[in-house]
């Protein structure tokens, strides 16, 4: 019962991955596609490394929450360190997210976006270290797969 119990954790886990991590993916390919316009426009320069380094940035809160998505659906072995890395990643990055938010001042709008978008940051990340954290079965240290 207990191995059932924990399977079905591991695909909630995953399926709020892969929507936390293609949400922000969406994200980023807007971002892109208006970066790309306006370089062909020549209204940008491609070569200023401060945006460029910002969608950069950006991708690292699509790529593991998808990364830790497939780990837990194909129960990989290092699935728990990707879901400990990953919840990390999604904290500190939605921090600083949200305190760039909070300058200069917060309207009502900002209010709400930190509201949500940080609850639900922090939501998926104390499931996720809870879930990797969890004792297995049989009293062993194994807290995913084996």
């Amino acid at each position: 019962m207990e191995k059932a119990d924990q399977r079905q954790h591991s695909k909630i886990l995953a399926i709020l991955f892969i929507f936390y991590g293609g949400a922000h993916l969406l994200a980023v390919s807007f971002v892109w596609l208006i970066f790309l316009v306006l370089a062909a426009e020549a209204y940008l320069q491609l070569a200023d490394l401060k945006r460029l380094g910002l969608t950069g940035v950006s991708l690292l809160l699509a790529l593991p929450p998808l990364l830790s998505a497939y780990s837990l659906l194909r129960r990989r072995w290092w699935a728990k360190g990707v879901v400990i890395s990953t919840c990390l990643v999604i904290f500190m990055i939605s921090s600083v997210v949200l305190i760039q938010v909070s300058r200069p001042r917060l309207s009502m709008n900002r209010v709400i976006f930190v509201i949500l978008y940080g609850g639900a940051s922090t939501a998926l990340c104390l499931y996720g270290i809870w879930f990797a954290r969890r004792k297995g079965g049989s009293g062993s240290n194994q807290a995913i797969y084996s």
